[in-house]
């Protein structure tokens, strides 16, 4: 690119100008949904491929779609990636689409491997979308150690359809009385339900979690108040 900069030297003077230079190792692309429509205000991942599957992804990039459902990524550190919908593992678990990979999959033995090189700009990553997925609800009880429903208390869940954990949020949550709760959240991903109580002085417990399958409204869980503090060792990945 050519710089148009002016500056003056002054007799017997000198001058040093400087410009940063980077490598141009972007890519870019469109997602249109099922309909043809573009998947607008959506994000777009790219994870390591060695990363895809774990719990902890310290290195992924993402980027939100425009209106028209295009994309764009910059400043890659060269390696081998996935690009799609939720490849990262903090996805909200509410999101309406499966986990989705370029070139327009849902098989990880389908997708396509990104390949970023330094210097080597990459346009056209375009894919669709499969139908969104349908909700379903998942309903249950939180009872304290001896029985008794459970009060004050928060229920989650935590995505574990494509790893053994991921960030578990409480969106969608609807406490009823007598410690029952009912969870809206798309068919087709697994899930382990959690909950925990907080009392006045500070302190907290809280259930194991419970895991429910991938389809079907799911009805009837007990989950027990049963562990000190916000997790054990069997709430953690």
């Amino acid at each position: 690119k050519e710089i148009d900069q002016k500056f003056r030297v002054h007799p017997k003077g000198c001058v040093s100008m400087g410009h940063p230079f980077s490598l141009d190792s972007s890519i870019s692309g469109r997602v249109i949904k099922a309909d043809g429509t573009p998947a607008s205000k959506m994000m777009i991942h790219l994870i390591p491929v060695e990363q895809v599957n774990l719990n902890h992804q310290p290195d992924p990039y993402f980027a939100e779609t425009d209106e028209e459902g295009t994309f764009s990524l910059r400043s890659m550190t060269p390696g081998t990636y996935y690009l799609g919908v939720r490849l990262l593992r903090i996805t909200m678990s509410d999101f309406p689409y499966p986990r989705t990979f370029y070139p327009g999959t849902t098989k990880l033995e389908e997708a396509a491997v990104v390949t970023i090189i330094a210097g080597q700009p990459q346009t056209g990553l375009n894919f669709q979308l499969p139908p969104a997925l349908k909700p379903r609800t998942i309903e249950g009880v939180v009872v304290m150690a001896d029985g008794k429903p459970a009060k004050n208390f928060s229920a989650h869940t935590m995505d574990i359809e494509y790893a053994k954990g991921g960030l578990g949020d409480g969106h969608s949550v609807e406490l009823g009385p007598d410690g029952k709760f009912k969870i809206t959240r798309p068919d087709g991903i697994a899930y382990a339900v959690h909950a925990y109580v907080n009392f006045p002085d500070g302190k907290q417990m809280h259930a194991p979690p419970v895991s429910v399958p991938s389809t079907g409204n799911q009805k009837g869980l007990k989950l027990v108040i049963s562990h000190p503090n916000g997790n054990c060792e069997k709430c953690r990945p």
